[in-house]
């Protein structure tokens, strides 16, 4: 596993973030885009300061403007002027308002008004109060904070099996709990697997809840645009911190192993196409669009662990998530994960499918 950031620092840098962040409701008309050094800006009436147009606050204005997103990077890596005419044409022609949120002189995030932000210091601080009263052993595994999400991992040494003959590895359970601020999924908790013996972890059976609190922005003082405190903005969090530790207990009482351990020993006993490897780790780079370094990645620890079944080929593929010279990107270690766990849990008839199409792939290149 990355452990990446400690508890400490992951708390540290959500609060940094907390203080720092700037949130706008703003009628569309009253938002403009500008250049700065040819790269676009956010300029809203009233507002002193223009914002720099983030990585996902750009594809979220091209999507709220039905601007396709292919065009939208172009006209911004080719044409800025051009991206400047159209998103301001557009924008000057909608009734609707929008939720911006700012951080560090950025807009990270171009919302509708009827979004609803659960922020991390929220989860982060209804889950480990949780926790603490729960009393199990609960132990901190992985956390990072990313543009798009916040992770938590934690395990459970009051939930464990061992996966056995084959592997003879144990088997602890666990949570991963995630959150976006800025409209890249809702809070999450999901059930964690985590072996002892390769330190890899891979998404569980069991997802608990998404949580989502919806509920327009009200413009309060009549201004054509308003900043938002963090009181203003957000929703009771009492109410909402009540409902993030009821979630929290409700997880960590339910997380279980016999349904995954079920589907683990099944994994154990499908054989891969051993003659076309190669090709069925190329079948994995293609539905889940992997670069060719993680896929050579994936391949070499499937041959050296010497493991050629569906379980595996699991394994491989969870272990690279590992390397963070592979997967360098918090966010695709956990897509990792969740990669591992479909291939985990494909149904025989898909397993066998994927086999007969490796195979076929090497006919073709063999003749």
């Amino acid at each position: 596993m990355q452990a990446r950031k400690s508890l400490a620092e992951l708390a540290g840098e959500i609060q940094r973030r907390h203080d720092a962040s700037r949130d706008f409701v703003a009628p569309a008309t009253q938002i403009e885009m500008q250049l700065e050094n040819d790269k676009p800006v956010l300029a809203m009436r009233g507002v002193n300061d223009v914002f720099s147009v983030g990585k996902y606050a750009g594809g979220q204005i091209a999507e709220k403007l039905g601007i396709p997103k292919r065009y939208y990077d172009r006209m911004a890596e080719e044409a800025p002027d051009l991206l400047k005419h159209n998103v301001n044409t557009w924008l000057k022609q909608s009734e609707s308002k929008h939720l911006v949120r700012t951080l560090d002189g950025s807009a990270r995030a171009f919302l509708s008004d009827g979004y609803r932000p659960i922020d991390n210091i929220v989860v982060a601080s209804g889950v480990f109060e949780e926790i603490e009263k729960s009393g199990m052993d609960v132990k901190p595994l992985s956390a990072e904070i990313t543009e798009r999400r916040m992770y938590i991992q934690l395990i459970t040494h009051e939930v464990k099996a061992v996966v056995s003959p084959k592997v003879n590895d144990i088997l602890y359970a666990g949570l991963t709990i995630s959150n976006s601020e800025i409209g890249q999924g809702k809070a999450s908790f999901a059930s964690l697997l985590y072996f002892l013996i390769c330190l890899n972890g891979m998404k569980g059976m069991q997802e608990f809840n998404k949580m989502h609190i919806g509920g327009r922005l009200g413009n309060t003082t009549g201004m054509a645009v308003e900043e938002f405190s963090a009181k203003t903005l957000r929703f009771d969090d009492q109410a909402f911190m009540s409902a993030m530790q009821d979630m929290t207990r409700k997880s960590l009482s339910e997380i279980g192993l016999k349904d995954e351990m079920l589907k683990l020993e099944q994994a154990k006993n499908h054989e891969l196409n051993v003659d076309a490897l190669q090709e069925v780790v190329k079948e994995v780079q293609k539905k889940h669009n992997l670069t060719d370094a993680v896929t050579g990645g994936v391949f070499g620890r499937l041959v050296k662990g010497g493991d050629f079944t569906q379980f595996g080929l699991s394994s491989a593929i969870t272990n690279v998530a590992n390397d963070q010279d592979l997967v360098p990107d918090y966010d695709d270690v956990i897509e990792m994960q969740s990669v591992g766990a479909e291939l985990m849990y494909m149904a025989e008839k898909d397993f066998n499918a994927m086999n007969l199409r490796a195979g076929a792939e090497l006919a073709i290149a063999s003749a």
